[in-house]
């Protein structure tokens, strides 16, 4: 999001020229080498003399005074990633209020020093709104037969660079024919591999966007939905979870879902201080809360949010089961409300069980309108949509509204809330709630016409 300022404001960043400097973690203490030792003999199988730091500094710095009261919280999802991408063989430990000693036994140091560039990478991005690699950086500290520390620090990007390169050459190599049959490329394996497996290289990264809602009721935008974008070469853009490659990864999800919010609460945050004022939905998978473990990981992020903001927040189940019991899903409607002013759920053609969702406290439900679906069955799909919410006391809405003809079908349906290209497209950044009448509405996507036809 280059428009505007970063959402969660700190202190100003340094270039990614300028080294960044240590920040006061004494590293050639008594303490500092007996507790290296300590994690280093945990496992024998630990490379010997490497320790890795993963450091929450620049997260300490950012949030200020404020860093006492949610430090603990910062601790546990810390904890929670360090779990995620160590392995079973892998230790860690405390250093002190901001430092963590990290020691790998299956990886090379400089894939060690990716996935710790990967965790800080993540913890940025979730707690503060970014995650510019030149910024991160990743220290290791070698510790030699005499009891001396030697510290190297290196930038993420550096390291991706580095591994590119090593990848290129390798590549080059490939078919040259003094190297053996068994031979492997260096690094190709652990470093390169790695950087794609993390997501760290060779994909485009989603960017985040707000979609405009109308409220037909009361003729206003009021309402924005933040949503990850993102386009790929030879096709179209594709937005939510469309942006993931693999669809069935739960634990992707849950990455998008925590992005998404911690994306939505810092730009909504910003613009409050601002005096914007408007309503925003986040979208919330239900894999990520069907799951104890995965659901409190996205606890523990989203119970952070600012008091002040909860009136304005919705949360948006996505991807709901058609029969999904009544206690389930109250007791996922009830854990979301204690941060937010209202739960929705969002469903497609088929009708969903409405009066387990009006018993489980969901307040709205929506038609996800299919892009490619014949014109007058969308109108039918509609006004039945309409007709069955009606009859079940539940607030109808329709997301993916592109043509005038839609609209008519929502209006004469009582449908409250609409979205979709015609309403308004994507922004980097939501707007005050404005009035807008269908007149309004109508008018805008006839002078968009008019240009795409010239």
């Amino acid at each position: 999001m280059s428009a505007a300022p970063s959402p969660a404001a700190g202190p100003p960043r340094r270039p990614a020229s300028e080294p960044e400097a240590d920040q006061g973690v004494p590293l050639d203490t008594v303490e500092f080498r007996h507790k290296a030792r300590q994690i280093l003999q945990t496992h024998s199988s630990m490379a010997a003399g490497v320790v890795h730091l993963l450091g929450l500094d620049q997260i300490r710095e950012a949030v200020g005074e404020k860093w006492p009261l949610i430090s603990e919280r910062v601790h546990d999802l810390a904890a929670r990633m360090l779990q995620k991408h160590l392995g079973p063989n892998d230790a860690w430990i405390r250093y002190d209020n901001a430092n963590y000693l990290v020691v790998f036994s299956g990886r090379d140091k400089a894939a060690a020093q990716l996935v710790c560039g990967k965790i800080k990478a993540e913890l940025h991005e979730l707690l503060l709104g970014r995650s510019e690699t030149s910024t991160i950086t990743v220290k290791t500290a070698t510790i030699d037969l005499e009891g001396q520390v030697l510290v190297e620090t290196q930038r993420l990007s550096e390291l991706l660079d580095a591994f590119a390169t090593q990848a290129a050459a390798a590549a080059e190599c490939t078919g040259c024919t003094h190297r053996g049959e068994d031979a492997e490329p260096p690094c190709i394996g652990t470093g390169q591999e790695l950087a794609q497996k993390l997501g760290l290289a060779g994909k485009s990264e989603p960017e985040f966007m707000y979609r405009p809602v109308w409220d037909a009721y009361a003729q206003v935008i009021s309402t924005y939905v933040c949503e990850a974008f993102l386009v790929r070469p030879g096709f179209n853009r594709v937005r939510g979870y469309d942006v993931l490659y693999d669809q069935e990864n739960f634990d992707d999800i849950l990455d998008l879902d925590m992005k998404t919010f911690s994306e939505a609460v810092a730009t909504y945050n910003e613009l409050f201080q601002n005096r914007f004022r408007f309503v925003l939905t986040i979208p919330v998978h239900f894999e990520t809360l069907a799951n104890t473990k995965r659901r409190r990981e996205y606890w523990q992020l989203f119970r952070m949010t600012p008091k002040y903001l909860i009136p304005f927040l919705a949360f948006e189940l996505v991807s709901l089961p058609p029969k999904i019991p009544f206690g389930r899903l109250s007791e996922i409607v009830n854990i979301l409300r204690t941060s937010c002013r209202t739960v929705i759920a969002r469903t497609g053609s088929e009708l969903p069980d409405l009066p387990t969702y009006v018993q489980g406290g969901v307040k709205a439900v929506g038609l996800d309108i299919c892009a490619h679906a014949d014109g007058a069955k969308v109108r039918q799909d509609i006004e039945r949509f309409g007709a069955v919410c009606r009859k079940a006391g539940i607030v109808p809405y329709a997301d993916g509204v592109r043509t005038p003809s839609m609209l008519e079908a929502a209006d004469k349906a009582a449908f409250k809330y609409l979205a979709g290209p015609l309403i308004g497209e994507a922004d980097s950044f939501p707007q005050h709630m404005a009035r807008c009448s269908e007149r309004e509405i109508l008018m805008r996507a006839r002078i968009k016409a008019s240009h795409r036809v010239a």
